[in-house]
């Protein structure tokens, strides 16, 4: 269990060499408009082991300790969707777009259901101002209410592992289509 703590913690692993797909990923966590650029092959091979077998199934909690957290992933072409749940309570929405055709028109739901949220949610905005769409590829989060039912660190994690989920469902989907 220790060994499975670490491979998360670590934040991420860069590894040199590059994945199906060269270009790095953008994450932006709508909620605070954090942008951090994420490049080609850097999610550590034992986490890629760890998560595989949730992508390939399109569900599943996650190993070890993070058991509690749930996977949910919905994917259509040029565009993924993914929850992470604490049982039955989702903590965040992702999307991730990798066709430039599909990029506005899942950034504008995304971010129009941000603001809806942001409405009922207030003390879930730390932005000053909504963080502009990105060029492809991308992964977008929404940290929702139930994120603050967990405790800082296992949040810190989530977002870490919505980051290696996205980059991963990003290499692999868009290499699929």
């Amino acid at each position: 269990m220790k060994v499975i703590l670490e491979l998360f913690r670590f934040r991420f692993t860069w590894i040199s060499e590059s994945r199906m797909n060269p270009m790095p990923l953008v994450h932006v966590t709508l909620n605070t408009g954090h942008t951090v650029v994420l490049p080609a092959g850097m999610v550590h091979e034992e986490t890629r082991n760890l998560l595989q077998p949730i992508i390939a199934a399109r569900q599943g909690n996650l190993p070890g300790w993070g058991e509690a957290y749930r996977v949910e992933i919905c994917a259509q072409a040029g565009v993924c969707a993914f929850t992470i749940n604490r049982g039955l309570e989702p903590i965040t929405l992702n999307i991730v777009c990798w066709v430039s055709g599909e990029s506005s028109s899942a950034w504008e739901s995304i971010e129009r259901f941000y603001l809806a949220l942001s409405d009922n949610s207030p003390e879930l905005i730390a932005a000053t101002a909504s963080p502009d769409q990105p060029q492809v590829p991308w992964v977008a989060t929404v940290l929702l209410p139930g994120i603050g039912l967990i405790v800082p660190e296992h949040a810190e994690f989530i977002v870490h592992v919505g980051a290696c989920l996205g980059t991963l469902l990003n290499e692999q989907l868009s290499r699929a289509s």
